[in-house]
C-alpha cells in the first residue's frame, strides 16, 4: 500500500485551511456555501482538526492512496468532507464537528452523543442487510474525541450525487411521481419490519438498545428514562419522566417558567394513570422510522435527476411503536400523502 502522497489540508494558527476542490457542478455548488456562518472560534477547531491523519485512514480503510479532501458541508451535529481516492470512488468523512455559531452538542453529554452515533452505525448496517434501500456503507468509525483526527468520525461510502432538491423543479409532474411512489416503497419497507420492543437500533442483527437522542425531535429521552420499551405505556411513561425531570431541573436552577411547577404535577398523575392503564390487546406494534426522511437526505444521480441513488442521514433513527408518527417523509406534502395512500392501500402492511 503506497502512503498519502498529496495531502492537500494546511492549517495554519489563524485558523485558515486550504482545500482540494471539487469538479462535479453539484459539489462546487455545496463546497462554495461551506464557509457561510463559520464564526471564528469554531474555524480554529476546524483548523486544530488533523486531516491528513484522516486522509491516511482512508488509506488504510481502503487500500487505495487517499490524495485529497475538501469540505462538502455542515449539518446540525457533524461536518462532511469528501476524500478523494486514486482511482475513485472516493469517500466520505464525517466528522462529529458542530461549526455554526449556537452549538446544540453542549446540551448533550458525550455518552449521549457517543451512543447516537454509534447506533447510525448499527442502523446503517442492519438497513443495508434487510432492506433493498440504497444506503452508505460504513468502512471506519471511532468515537474517541483524542483520536489522531481530533474528533468522532466515520468513514463511509460516497452517495455520488445531489439531493432530490436540487432537480426537482426540472422534472416533470409524472416524474417526480414516479420518485415519490419508489420513496413510498422505501418507507414501507421500514414500516414492516417489526421489532420486539422500542429503543434504536445498535448492530446489523437490529439488537435493540436505549433509545438514542433525536436529531430533529425537540422531546427527547434522557437517562435514564431511555428504554428499551417493552410497550406503548412504558414507552409513554419514559417521555413524561424525561419531561418532568427537565422541569425539575429548572425549578432547581430558578429558570422555570410560570406554569412549570404545575406540569411536574400533572405529569405525576399522568403517570399514575399510565401506569394503571390494562396490558395491550395483542402485541404491541414496533416499528422504524427514519429521524429525518426528506429531501435533503434522498440524494438522485448528477446525469438524471429522475433516479434514485441513496437515502442518508439516518443519525437519530429509531424504533417507536407505530402510532408515533412524528417521523413522516417531508417532501411534495399533497403528492406525497396521495401517492403514499395508493401505494399503501396496494398491499396489507
Amino acid at each position: 500500500m503506497q502512503g498519502i502522497q498529496n495531502p492537500t489540508e494546511v492549517a495554519t494558527r489563524d485558523g485558515h485551511i486550504s482545500w482540494s476542490s471539487p469538479q462535479e457542478p453539484w459539489l462546487i455548488r455545496l463546497n462554495e456555501h461551506f464557509d457561510h456562518g463559520i464564526a471564528d472560534e469554531r474555524r480554529l477547531h476546524l483548523a486544530s482538526l488533523n486531516l491528513t491523519a484522516l486522509q491516511w485512514q482512508a488509506t488504510i480503510v481502503s487500500g487505495r492512496n487517499c490524495t485529497g479532501i475538501y469540505p462538502l458541508g455542515k449539518g446540525g451535529y457533524n461536518t462532511v468532507f469528501v476524500l478523494e481516492m486514486e482511482g475513485g470512488p472516493d469517500l466520505i468523512a464525517r466528522l462529529g464537528l458542530f461549526l455554526w455559531n449556537f452549538v446544540p452538542t453542549l446540551k448533550f453529554s458525550p455518552e449521549e452523543t457517543n451512543h447516537r452515533f454509534l447506533c447510525e452505525v448499527g442502523t446503517l448496517a442492519y438497513v443495508r442487510k434487510q432492506t433493498t434501500i440504497p444506503v452508505p456503507q460504513v468502512y471506519h468509525h471511532d468515537v474517541d474525541p483524542n483520536n489522531a483526527v481530533g474528533a468522532r468520525y466515520m468513514i463511509m461510502e460516497m452517495i455520488a450525487g445531489p439531493h432530490m432538491g436540487y432537480g426537482w423543479m426540472k422534472i416533470s409532474p409524472e416524474a417526480r411521481r414516479t420518485l415519490l411512489t419508489e420513496i413510498v416503497g422505501w418507507e414501507r419497507q421500514l414500516l414492516n419490519i417489526r421489532f420486539p420492543m422500542s429503543g434504536s437500533i445498535v448492530d446489523e442483527d437490529g439488537t435493540i438498545g436505549p433509545m438514542c437522542l433525536s436529531s430533529r425531535l425537540t422531546s427527547n429521552l434522557r437517562a435514564p428514562h431511555t428504554g428499551p420499551f417493552a410497550s406503548s405505556a412504558e414507552y409513554i411513561a419514559g417521555h413524561c419522566r424525561s419531561t418532568q425531570d427537565k422541569y425539575k431541573e429548572q425549578l432547581a436552577r430558578g429558570d422555570a417558567g410560570r406554569y412549570t411547577a404545575y406540569a411536574v404535577e400533572w405529569l405525576s398523575l399522568a403517570l399514575e394513570g399510565i401506569m394503571g392503564l390494562p396490558e395491550d390487546d395483542g402485541a404491541p406494534v414496533f416499528t422504524f422510522f427514519h429521524d429525518e426522511f426528506g429531501m435533503g437526505h434522498i440524494h438522485v444521480s448528477p446525469t438524471d435527476p429522475t433516479k434514485l441513488i441513496g437515502l442518508i442521514g439516518w443519525e437519530g433513527s429509531h424504533v417507536c411503536p407505530v402510532w408515533d408518527h412524528r417521523n413522516y417523509c417531508i417532501v411534495d406534502v399533497d403528492m406525497f400523502n396521495k401517492v403514499q395512500a395508493e401505494v399503501m392501500d396496494s398491499a396489507e402492511m
